[in-house]
């Protein structure tokens, strides 16, 4: 997998591009509050984005979300291993 955007900021460095990969974090809809979930909240509360209640009630929705079925989480990761020519 070749071409993506970062490969072009690499290699305009001069690193010589060796492979681009994707991984995919799927989380179980039962256990979508932790642990991702939890840090992007206590982050949101920590910048003043939330409060902690309301938090909280968001922890609450999405945990009853899961348990219904009604929830899917996931992100996706990229990587790129690189090196400079010797």
């Amino acid at each position: 997998m070749r071409g993506a955007g970062s490969s072009v900021s690499l290699r305009a460095e001069g690193f010589e591009i060796d492979d681009v990969g994707s991984q995919a974090l799927i989380q179980d809809r039962l256990e979508t509050v932790e642990p991702l979930i939890r840090m992007l909240g206590d982050t949101a509360v920590g910048s003043g984005l939330i409060t902690e209640p309301q938090r909280d009630r968001l922890y609450e929705e999405l945990t009853a979300a899961g348990e219904h079925g009604a929830l899917h989480l996931s992100v996706t990761m990229f990587g790129v291993i690189a090196h400079r020519p010797a």
